[in-house]
This record gives structure tokens, sequence and C-alpha cells, in this order.
């Protein structure tokens, strides 16, 4: 099963998945992480060269999705993690969420900071503690 975790520094989880720069993706079997793949993220905020995007939730000219520039590409997103039975983020929109729970993926998220390998070790060992306010839902973006 592969696992996909958003990150800014390919250690820890980004805070907020569609600003992560790029996507861990942990491939497990028999409980045990055997290969880990970094995936450039070129659909999120980060992509957007110019922006001036950060890793918060701040408001703003160009954050979120409706003001023209700044929105995530959903469809993107599980183009690129198609082959992800889970993904562990530290916080992600109402948008992402739907694409991808639609998409088949299974989505947990944790409290930051937290390590992506350890997060996954967590998950793989059935200790994983959910963050249920890590879902983004006060302004739009994902």
């Amino acid at each position: 099963m592969k696992i996909a975790v958003p990150t800014l520094d390919e250690s820890r989880i980004s805070p907020h998945f569609g600003r992560s720069k790029a996507f861990l993706v942990f491939d497990t079997e028999g409980g045990e992480i055997r290969s880990r793949e970094v995936r450039p993220n070129v659909h999120g905020h980060q992509a957007h060269a110019g922006h001036g995007h950060g890793e918060g939730h701040g408001e703003g000219p160009g954050h979120g999705e409706g003001h023209g520039h700044g929105h995530h590409d959903h469809n993107g997103f599980i183009a690129l993690l198609h082959d992800c039975a889970v993904v562990i983020s530290a916080g992600m929109g109402p948008g992402a969420l739907n694409a991808l729970q639609g998409a088949g993926m299974k989505i947990l998220l944790v409290r930051p900071p937290a390590i992506a390998e350890e997060a996954v070790q967590q998950f793989l060992a059935g200790a994983l503690v959910e963050n249920k306010d890590g879902l983004c839902g006060t302004h739009s973006h994902s």
C-alpha cells in the first residue's frame, strides 16, 4: 500500500496539503516501509511562482480558491497521487478532502509538527491519532 504525505522539507509534514512543495510517497508492505519517493507538487500554491504563498493559513490576495490565480487543481492532486490508498496531512481544505476521498483515498489529519516517516509508522502500527480539527473550513482553499 502506498501512503502519501505532503511536505515542505522532505521530512516534516506540511501544515497544509495544497501548499506542500512535494509529496513523500511511502511504499509499505507487511506493516513496514519498503521505499520512499518524492513527488514534486506542481498543482498547489507553491507551484505558482511569484505569488508569495507561504505555509500558513493567512488571508489576502491570491489566497484560496476563487481569486483567479491561486486555486488548486484537485484533479492534478488525484493524478499525482493516483496509486496511493492513504494520505496523511496536517491540514487541508474541504475541496481537497472531498476530491481525494472521492478518488477512494483514506485521509488522516495529524497535529503539526509531525515527522512524515514517524506518522506513517504510527499509521502502520494502528497508533496514529487523528486530528479532527485539521480540516480548514474557515476560508476556501485546499
